[in-house]
């Protein structure tokens, strides 16, 4: 299990350094990088009323439009971290989209845009959340509707919602396990990622 936690660490770290603005003035200044991409990680979309955490649909609607463009190849979460670790080129402009915390507005408003599109994402849930029915969050019936298409895939965050940096080893392994297993339970198979919330 510790080295789970030290390969999700790496690849947290990864997605940061990747997705960062120092990263993206540095390598301007590097010679083109083949194994290099770009993450989007939406959150909520639509939610007005909280600017700070939301875009707007037709924000957002203007970000897949953009992505759209010849110039971007978005590809699969998956595609992409596994180009990395094994330092095989990736297209130009690689870009991966995902939603963190599976928040009902993305899922409702958003998600069927990038369905329409064509353009695979990856959503990260955390188990408790929607165990627990918020209503901000999804709910387990609408993704296993997403895990039917092809062009999604399903990944997940501790299954408590928390800063798992700030609490007792014992107590985060047991967070990581229960997602993986609500995960197992929920879809009969291993989850393809996990990620860690706040960074």
């Amino acid at each position: 299990m510790k080295t789970l936690i030290k390969q999700c660490v790496t690849l947290s770290l990864a997605l940061y350094i990747l997705t960062s603005p120092f990263y993206a003035h540095a390598a301007s200044a590097l010679p083109e990088d083949e194994s290099k991409a770009v993450i989007l990680a939406y959150h909520r979309i639509g939610e007005d009323h909280l600017p700070d955490q939301s875009l707007t649909l037709e924000q957002f609607r203007a970000h897949i439009q953009e992505l759209q463009n010849a110039r971007y190849s978005v590809l699969p979460l998956n595609d992409i971290i596994e180009a990395i670790l094994n330092k095989t080129p990736l297209p130009p402009n690689s870009v991966a989209i995902t939603f963190e915390g599976a928040y009902r507005s993305a899922l409702k408003d958003a998600a069927p845009i990038l369905l329409d599109a064509g353009l695979p994402f990856t959503v990260f849930y955390s188990a408790e959340q929607l165990d627990r029915k918020m209503p901000s969050f999804t709910d387990w019936d609408t993704l296993k509707e997403f895990n039917k298409e092809k062009s999604v895939t399903l990944a997940t965050l501790p299954a408590r919602y928390d800063h798992i940096a700030h609490i007792p080893e014992q107590d985060a392994l047991a967070t990581l396990n229960k997602a993986r297993q609500r995960h197992r339970e929920e879809f009969g198979k291993e989850t393809a990622f996990l990620a860690y919330p706040y960074g």
